[in-house]
């Protein structure tokens, strides 16, 4: 089998990258540049200095820049283990190795049909902010907007009317199973946020892979993987059938029209 050859040889650029941070970094404290990028030009004398920078920025799960890299155009959180996730950017020309106890889970996602980066732990508190925020709502439209908002309440109840268990994994105990909305809450109208057939009743490990983008469904109810070796192993793993076919109520169908279009920009699906 041929290896393949990239830009500086063998290696990927990030992965040059943390082979010199490793090489020259001991500790938790501040990268020391000058030293890292002696390093790298020492072993890959043809590296693009003036990308040094930018290159550190794309390994940074704080820095908004880093969804310009192919490797981060899919949304994702940074506990995934993902090996681009490896810095933390602290300030101008200031970056250490990324600890997420330390700095949190952070959050690439999509925005109004634009890659954002944020503190995940932060996003709910955002999206009730808003509400809250919002004088024109009153405390009980709030309330249960809230409630939808984490899969509780009314919206729940509703929820499981249409799917009493998982479709997928068969399994019935409420305890175990997530309201999930198919339009993220924060893309929604106030109308589609309470609209019960803008969720389906998942456990969560399958809310997980489908809120991330990893699976959808057409509109027959056939399951779309992501085109890619890590999500069908992880999937093999988890022992998830994908051969399976879902109910799909008609009036869901916009809703995953939507799912499906808007990870499709940034993934491809294969039909199992």
């Amino acid at each position: 089998m041929v290896k393949t050859k990239y830009k500086y040889g063998d290696l990927r650029t990030w992965e040059l990258l943390i082979e010199a941070i490793q090489d020259v970094h001991r500790g938790n404290g501040v990268l020391e540049l000058k030293e890292l990028k002696n390093n790298i030009t020492e072993k890959y004398p043809n590296y693009k200095v003036s990308n040094f920078n930018s290159d550190l920025h794309m390994l940074s799960v704080n820095s908004h820049s880093r969804v310009k890299y192919y490797r981060n155009k899919t949304p994702r959180l940074t506990n995934t283990n993902d090996p681009v996730d490896y810095l933390y950017y602290r300030a101008r020309g200031e970056f250490e190795v990324y600890d997420k106890v330390k700095r949190g889970v952070w959050e690439i996602y999509y925005s109004k049909n634009k890659l954002q980066v944020r503190l995940f732990t932060n996003s709910l508190l955002s999206d009730v902010s808003e509400l809250i925020k919002n004088e024109t709502i009153s405390r009980t439209d709030i309330e249960t907007r809230v409630l939808a908002r984490i899969g509780q309440g009314q919206f729940r109840l509703d929820v499981m009317k249409n799917y009493p268990k998982c479709p997928i994994t068969g399994i019935k105990m409420p305890e175990l199973l997530r309201a999930s909305h198919i339009k993220p809450w924060r893309e929604c109208s106030d109308e589609e946020r309470l609209d019960p057939y803008n969720g389906i009743m998942f456990a969560p490990h399958i809310d997980a892979l489908f809120d991330q983008g990893f699976i959808s469904f057409t509109d027959e109810g056939d399951m779309l993987v992501k085109d890619e070796p890590r999500v069908r192993e992880t999937i093999q793993v988890m022992c998830v059938p994908i051969d399976i076919k879902i109910k799909i109520h008609e009036r869901a169908r916009e809703y995953l029209a939507w799912h499906r279009e808007w990870f499709k920009k940034e993934r491809d699906y294969k039909n199992k």
